[in-house]
């Protein structure tokens, strides 16, 4: 709704790139999510001794959302191919919250670990929904 967006607006941060920095490194814990505004780069995975391209983002484009959302470590390095601008979210704010509201209401840990997948699940479903790519990945339906 429009208060979440102004929420997620007030709480983007201009980060600019130059060429050939690292903007994130695999294995490294998450802290923001990244949307392009400008210029083009790089997503590196490291698999075993070898590391590859496996993609090329540029303005619209966006990385970062799932480390940010499930805790995990980041699953590839992002190199700047150009100087890049991006804005930059620190979005643990929700799961803060959250961890919050499961202490007022006194859940057991089963319960309060079922209630964040279920957040983590819905804010997934939401940032699909807002970048428009709700139905684009293979295997996903529509909603």
């Amino acid at each position: 709704d429009t208060s979440e967006r102004d929420r997620l607006a007030a709480s983007m941060r201009y980060a600019p790139f130059a060429k050939g920095e690292v903007m994130t490194r695999q294995g490294a814990t998450a802290h923001w999510l990244y949307a392009i505004t400008k210029g083009r780069c790089a997503v590196r995975v490291k698999m075993g001794d070898e590391e590859r391209e496996v993609a090329q983002l540029g303005e619209g484009h966006f990385f970062g959302e799932m480390s940010l959302l499930t805790g995990a470590e980041r699953s590839a390095t992002v190199i700047a191919q150009t100087d890049v601008e991006a804005c930059g979210s620190i979005a643990p704010l929700a799961a803060r919250q959250l961890g919050r509201e499961t202490a007022r209401e006194e859940l057991g840990q089963d319960a309060a670990h079922q209630r964040i997948a279920d957040e983590k699940q819905r804010m997934t479903d939401k940032i699909l929904t807002f970048f428009g790519l709700r139905g684009s990945w293979p295997g996903e339906g529509s909603s």
